[in-house]
């Protein structure tokens, strides 16, 4: 049998080729990872910007809303009094009779009474149309109307209000 002697370059060759192979299959590896992680933070990136964008509606639209709200100045009734007094006089210039008032449970901060009326069909009209352009915190939250001779009617009103002091119920 004859023996094969390797001769020390060779050798080296040998080892440095596999190590180089080695060395490439790990940074192939590597940039393989690398193309994932890149593709992986485009999407979140994407997403992000998405989120931006719709964030940024949002806030535009707040910013419209906040603009067109500041030129609404509603004030709130002072109290119980100058809510019935504005009213009375309110019911007085219509042509209309004022019946029953009676205040209504409401949410906490705000103030509902009930108010009968009896009169003119275009009185009733006119004070609603009165009520409506009001500028203070007021709101017909419900009305029953009933005819009764002519064109004389009975209405019953449930007006909503703001007002700086509720009274206790």
């Amino acid at each position: 049998m004859r023996r094969i002697q390797i001769q020390p370059l060779w050798l080296l060759a040998m080892l440095l080729l596999l190590l180089v192979g080695g060395a490439q299959g790990l940074l192939l590896r590597e940039a393989r990872s690398s193309q994932t992680q890149v593709a992986e933070l485009n999407l979140q990136c994407s997403a992000l910007n998405y989120a931006n964008e719709q964030q940024t509606l949002r806030v535009a639209g707040l910013k419209e809303a906040q603009t067109v709200l500041a030129g609404v100045r509603y004030r709130p009734f002072e109290n119980a009094v100058g809510l019935y007094s504005f009213l009375d006089e309110l019911i007085k210039v219509h042509g209309l009779e004022r019946g029953n008032v009676i205040p209504v449970p409401a949410s906490p901060g705000r103030f509902s009474v009930q108010v009968e009326v009896t009169g003119d069909y275009y009185g009733l009209v006119k004070t609603l149309g009165a009520l409506r352009q009001e500028e203070r915190a007021l709101r017909v939250e419900a009305l029953n109307v009933d005819a009764l001779s002519g064109d004389r009617v009975k209405g019953t009103l449930t007006l909503g209000t703001l007002m700086k002091e509720v009274p206790a119920p």
